[in-house]
């Protein structure tokens, strides 16, 4: 395993305002295009099993209809997922693995760095050695990214993302899930085989896994008892078609947003508003809402306060 941080044994600290959570799980399906997820999930009903996803989608709000940057990429999408700013902003705008003494950061803080600054503990587990760039160093207390040599599936790295989960209880966890990116692309990006590509078996029953692996983190949240006091969010990068995704293509650009948590309407489509469009910057925004973390003004994101039960409650009104 490969930690970026040895580990704080101090306990999590209370957020500064009063509290609409004390953790948040983001949980991102790489490629997951909304389509496909579903298909996964009506398989998985078909097949006698209890989808995760589909549980959580009956106990949260959600939409198949959120977008991610015009780019449709997997760092830079990530990247803004995780700053709640677009790519001209925060600066990442490449797609490739770095040598680790040339890494560069984005421009603007992280969900680590704006919790880490407020006394939260962090962790982040990610399947592609990209991610160390959302990893500046003293932002992260637990983790593991993948890295060549030491490459572990996307199962494995669920179970050390839960293990943590149960033992130090972060309050802010990032989940990637990087097999159904590899099985859209080909497996090894240069044989196209048939059996793989967007929308084919082998990514239906990569996105199965990746349900799996959601189940294997919200048990974790049950078993270290804070599933009640956690925001989750289930959401993607950037779909895909064919063997490849990017830029002006609708099949790239819609991606799901599944929420769940405190004063989270339960079973609630956010298309019911017409004129409520997730993006993908709403991510950053909403975790920072439901901590009770301040934005800085270069952030674009806003809160999704469509799925809130009782808003005047979450915000102390009187």
């Amino acid at each position: 395993m490969t930690s970026l941080v040895g580990g704080c044994e101090r306990p999590a600290t209370a957020p500064p305002d009063p509290a609409r959570a004390h953790h948040v799980l983001i949980v991102s399906i790489d490629g997951c295009r909304p389509d496909v997820l579903l298909r996964s999930q009506i398989e998985l009903v078909a097949l006698g099993k209890k989808p995760a996803i589909r549980d959580l989608m009956a106990d949260g709000s959600f939409t198949f209809w959120a977008q991610t940057i015009p780019a449709a990429i997997t760092l830079p999408s990530h990247t803004s997922m995780l700053t709640g700013t677009p790519e001209e902003t925060h600066g990442i705008t490449w797609n490739t693995e770095m040598a680790q003494d040339s890494i560069l950061y984005p421009n603007v803080p992280t969900i680590f760095e704006v919790a880490k600054t407020h006394g939260l503990t962090t962790s982040i587990f990610a399947g592609k050695e990209k991610f160390f760039t959302l990893a500046r160093p003293g932002s992260i207390d637990w983790g593991y990214i993948n890295k060549k040599g030491s490459w572990r599936d996307d199962l494995s790295i669920s179970a050390i993302a839960a293990a943590v989960i149960r033992e130090h209880k972060p309050n802010v966890v990032f989940l990637h899930l990087s097999q159904s990116d590899i099985v859209g692309h080909g497996a090894d990006y240069e044989t196209m085989r048939e059996d793989q590509g967007w929308g084919s078996p082998a990514q239906i029953a990569s996105l199965q896994q990746a349900d799996q692996c959601v189940g294997i983190a919200v048990k974790a949240l049950k078993d270290a008892r804070i599933y009640n006091d956690s925001l989750i969010i289930i959401t993607a990068d950037h779909g895909g078609a064919g063997y490849s995704h990017g830029p002006d293509d609708p099949r790239s650009r819609f991606i799901p947003w599944i929420c769940v948590g405190p004063q989270v309407k339960q079973n609630w489509d956010l298309t019911r508003n017409r004129d409520l469009v997730v993006h993908t910057e709403d991510t950053f925004a909403t975790a920072c809402y439901f901590l009770g973390l301040p934005m800085g003004p270069e952030v674009t994101g806003r809160p999704v306060k469509d799925m809130i039960a009782d808003r005047e409650l979450l915000e102390g009104a009187p």
